[in-house]
């Protein structure tokens, strides 16, 4: 059984250590999963999240037509889902290509897979921040 508790991204006011329905039955494995905010659907895992930089998690883009974006890198998101052909315009990353992901529940729009054309570097999704959440997960 797995048990999932709504965490505010406040480690002070996240789910307690406890786990008082299995209260009991030895130590739980805990792990942080990061679903998408409008419906829940498991889109990745805290450990696949990456930083831009060293200490940086979160980083702002602005598209062509005016839009901020707060986003977050990924190294898997096996939730999302891509939508149309990749492409090179107004690409956030110098030589990289990006294609638009979408949940893979509601088809939210969540972020962008980003891929390095010269193919050193892995490609990695760059995650829209208010639209995920991160939940505790009791495994």
């Amino acid at each position: 059984m797995t048990i999932f508790a709504l965490d505010e991204r406040d480690p002070a006011a996240g789910a307690p250590d406890v786990d008082l329905e299995h209260e009991g039955q030895g130590e739980r494995e805990r792990e942080r999963v990061v679903v998408c905010a409008d419906c829940g659907h498991h889109i990745s895992d805290s450990a696949a999240r990456q930083p831009f930089a060293e200490g940086v998690w979160q980083e702002r883009f602005v598209n062509p037509h005016g839009v901020l974006f707060s986003v977050e890198r990924y190294a898997r998101a096996p939730g999302c889902v891509g939508r149309g052909a990749p492409s090179t315009e107004f690409s956030w990353f110098a030589g990289c290509s990006w294609q638009i992901q979408l949940c893979g529940a509601c088809l939210t729009h969540l972020g962008w897979l980003f891929r390095d054309l010269a193919g050193s570097d892995p490609a990695f999704f760059g995650l829209r921040s208010d639209k995920l959440r991160e939940l505790d997960c009791l495994r």
